[in-house]
């Protein structure tokens, strides 16, 4: 078990590090819109946050409560020993509350799910209005039929 505190030097460390492997693996370079190379070049923005946000410290933020700043308390005592467990946990600055909560679907999938339930109801409504039963007089709708064809009567005019 590593029982360190993440600080600035050691996040650097790590983009430093992550810097020299695209390097190695990309010699000619990223494209400039890439997020990889915006990250390693300092100008990643995450919900208009920027690394110089957090100078002054942070809090770390899941399921709506705040993790507890001292270093006794580990990640283990929030979210039990189970290693395939996972989280979204998410950084503010101190004093700003909790964090804004995301959507459970996007707002692509809500459009779609709306265009749909308001297609449905148009055609219930539809439905509904057209309650028309001249159609029961036919042949085709009748129910004694099978039984009068197998009888032999389905001919038979009275």
């Amino acid at each position: 078990e590593r029982k360190f505190v993440v600080t600035k030097a050691y996040f650097q460390e790590c983009l430093d590090s992550l810097r020299g492997a695209v390097m190695i693996a990309f010699p000619e370079g990223l494209p400039e819109w890439d997020d990889v190379e915006l990250t390693l070049k300092g100008e990643w923005e995450i919900d208009s946050r920027t690394m110089e946000a957090f100078d002054e410290g942070a809090e770390l933020w899941w399921a709506g409560k705040m993790m507890e700043q001292n270093q006794d308390k580990k990640l283990s005592d929030y979210l039990g020993r189970n290693d395939k467990t996972k989280i979204v946990a998410k950084l503010q600055k101190p004093g700003g509350g909790a964090p804004q909560r995301e959507a459970p679907i996007d707002e692509k999938t809500q459009k779609e799910m709306m265009a749909f339930y308001h297609k449905k109801q148009e055609e219930m409504k539809k439905l509904a209005e057209d309650d028309d039963d001249s159609h029961m007089g036919s042949a085709w709708a009748d129910n004694k039929q099978l039984k009068s064809h197998l009888q032999g009567t389905g001919d038979v005019r009275w």
